[in-house]
């Protein structure tokens, strides 16, 4: 309901002030509102129905892996066995799962930082992904992907599809 209700705000009060304004200039302050708002509320009604199903469609398969939220910003915290030098390594060669390119990759302070591409999904993504050393050889991975642009809305689950493919990678053997 969250969704469809900020698709709602962002679509309809966005055509309601374009159309508003429009109108207004050309027929009086008084239509431009009326019809900013009739404008507004229809095309709010109908984008946020279209896109929050299409949002909601695109994670149907995606929500049967143990989803906490199906939003843009996701994060994830794992283990791994290994030496940390072997699983920093791997981690940077695992950033290619998710077909990411390598931003910063600070071993000192455990960091490293990707990007991905635009894609009709979305803007493109901020990832970074956190290393821990436990005991026993155990690490602990953080990996977390934002979308770029911070007012997205929805992804069609590749946040999501980000940091699951990362996590596979990294549990292969």
């Amino acid at each position: 309901m969250k969704l469809y209700l900020k698709l709602f705000i962002w679509f309809g009060g966005g055509y309601a002030l374009i159309k508003g304004i429009s109108v207004g200039i050309s027929e009086g302050l008084n239509r431009g509102i009326f019809e900013g708002l009739i404008n507004g509320v229809f095309f709010g009604i109908f984008m946020s129905i279209v896109i929050g199903w299409w949002q909601k469609r695109k994670n149907r398969k995606i929500s049967k892996k143990n989803v906490k939220t199906l939003n843009p910003n996701q994060l994830e915290t794992f283990n791994v066995s290994g030496k940390f030098d072997d699983i920093f390594e791997k981690s940077l060669v695992g950033i290619k799962s998710f077909k990411g390119k390598l931003y910063v990759s600070d071993k000192k302070n455990s960091l490293i930082q990707a990007t991905t591409s635009i894609s009709w999904k979305s803007f493109g993504e901020n990832i970074e992904i956190l290393l821990n050393e436990k005991e026993n050889n155990i690490i602990e991975i953080t990996i977390s992907s934002k979308p770029v642009n911070p007012i997205q809305i929805v992804d069609y689950g590749k946040g999501r599809q980000n940091v699951l493919s990362f996590i596979e990678y990294m549990n292969k053997s």
